[in-house]
């Protein structure tokens, strides 16, 4: 909790006097995220092959966990009545640029692709079980973060270029 209280912490205090409004901890820390759920391929510099044993390979289990943390870094926790603290919601979801959402939404659209292919196609008991588990908790955030990015388009009456419509770009 303490760690998720630093990596949203920039909000509160002025931007131009901590950080630029492109370049955020709420931002750098949904990068590293999302990076942990789908490495990217690495490859030299000036466009060479890659190599193979420098390939960071991101686990089921490693993107479960990332998921998870995704999940606690952006969407306040629901209370008994289904809602959260709606303005502190608010508040950590303007944090987001538009490019790191569209990451975000296309991140998770292959991460559940993939997941919900080795469902059916998984050769262990083990393995078919952990991407079933990928796949629904992958749904279930795409499902609360985007209901989240549309209500505050709707708040905002943001009909322009909101971080709702560069969310469900991926999903079109």
């Amino acid at each position: 909790a303490a760690l998720m209280e630093v990596l949203t912490c920039s909000s509160r205090f002025n931007h131009d006097n901590m950080v630029s409004d492109n370049v955020n901890m709420t931002v750098l820390a949904t990068g590293l995220f999302l990076e942990r759920i789908s490495p990217p391929n690495p490859s030299d510099a000036y466009g060479g092959h890659e190599d193979e044993d420098a390939q960071d390979v991101s686990t089921v289990q490693d993107r479960i966990e990332s998921l998870g943390d995704l999940e606690s870094l952006l969407l306040v926790p629901l209370d008994n009545d289904g809602d959260g603290d709606e303005k502190e919601q608010q508040r950590i979801l303007s944090n987001l640029t538009l490019e790191i959402v569209k990451e975000m939404s296309d991140v998770l659209y292959r991460c559940h692709e993939e997941s919900a292919a080795t469902v059916a196609t998984g050769k262990s008991e083990d393995e078919i079980r952990e991407n079933k588990v990928l796949a629904d908790m992958c749904r279930r955030f795409v499902t609360r973060i985007a209901y989240e990015f549309e209500r505050q388009q709707l708040l905002c009456n943001d009909s322009g270029d909101s971080v709702w419509n560069s969310f469900k770009k991926a999903y079109n």
